[in-house]
């Protein structure tokens, strides 16, 4: 019995190129400036970076200022942007000279402009 003859065709597989999706960096939202910054004591002045800290640019009247080392941890940017303009920052660890030890928490703003660490 003999039948018909299959016929087998081999075709080479083309390789598919897919592309690799670039991966766009990652916008860095840019932090406001100090200078665009409203002090949040007297509304009136933009606050100044200087040296040791970040304080209204009419100190002498007004008398804000934020170190940016405080309870013995050196605050970043964010960190202190996020205090002057959200009355408060994240959780924070690494605070080695608080008076009641205390080594972790938020620092916030009393209604005095004085800084507390919960």
């Amino acid at each position: 019995m003999y039948g018909k003859a299959k016929v087998f065709t081999l075709h080479e597989e083309k390789e598919v190129v897919t592309e690799k999706k670039k991966r766009e960096p990652a916008v860095k939202k840019e932090l406001q400036s100090w200078e665009e910054t409203k002090c949040p004591k007297c509304k009136e002045h933009n606050l100044m970076k200087g040296k040791t800290a970040v304080g209204c640019s009419d100190f002498k009247n007004c008398g804000f200022k934020i170190s940016f080392d405080i309870f013995g941890k050196k605050l970043s940017d964010k960190q202190l942007m996020d205090l002057v303009l959200k009355g408060k920052t994240s959780k924070l660890k690494g605070f080695t000279t608080h008076p009641e030890s205390l080594s972790e928490g938020v620092l916030s703003l009393d209604e005095n402009f004085q800084i507390l660490l919960n």
